[in-house]
C-alpha cells in the first residue's frame, strides 16, 4: 500500500511562461549563440541581463570619424559636391577609375549625380545628373575645387 503524498511535496504543473520570461530566453539565446557571456544580474520583475563578450569575440571598436576629401564643381549657377572617403581619394590620386554618388536639389525637387574620375583619362572627372544623364561637368580635375571636410 502506497502511502498518499502530502499536498506540498506534489509536483506543481507547469505555468506558462509570461511573455517577459519568452523575450529573455530568446534574447539569452541569440546573445549566446553570438558569443556572449550573459549573466542574471539581478533577478527582479525586468530581469536585468549582463552580456559580456570573451576576449577574442569583442565587437570592433568603431573608428573615429576619418576625414573625407569634398570635390566640388559648379554648372548652372549652382555648385554641386559629393564626399569621398580618404581610401577613394588615393584612389583617385594614383589614377584609377572611381565613381561616386551625390543628391542636388532644383526648385524643390532632388536628383541624383553621378560622378567619374578618370574613366576617360587620368586626372579627368565627368559628372553627369538627372534620369537622362545630363552633362553636369566634362574635364579636368584640377577644375574643381578639392578640400578636406571633418
Amino acid at each position: 500500500m502506497t502511502k498518499p503524498q502530502s499536498p506540498s511535496l506534489r509536483p506543481e504543473p507547469d505555468e506558462p511562461e509570461s511573455l517577459l520570461e519568452q523575450m529573455v530566453k530568446r534574447l539569452d539565446a541569440s546573445l549566446r549563440a553570438s558569443g556572449c557571456t550573459v549573466t542574471v544580474k539581478e533577478p527582479s520583475d525586468s530581469t536585468e541581463l549582463l552580456a559580456t563578450f570573451p576576449q577574442g569575440r569583442r565587437p570592433k571598436q568603431k573608428r573615429s570619424k576619418q576625414p573625407k576629401v569634398r570635390v566640388a564643381v559648379e554648372w548652372g549657377y549652382e555648385t554641386h559636391s559629393v564626399d569621398l572617403t580618404a581610401d577613394d581619394w588615393e584612389a583617385v590620386q594614383r589614377g584609377e577609375s572611381v565613381g561616386a554618388a551625390s543628391t542636388g536639389w532644383y526648385e524643390g525637387s532632388s536628383f541624383d549625380i553621378r560622378w567619374h574620375f578618370n574613366s576617360d583619362s587620368k586626372r579627368t572627372l565627368s559628372v553627369s545628373y538627372g534620369e537622362d544623364g545630363g552633362d553636369g561637368y566634362i574635364g579636368s580635375l584640377a577644375g574643381a575645387t578639392v578640400r578636406m571636410v571633418p
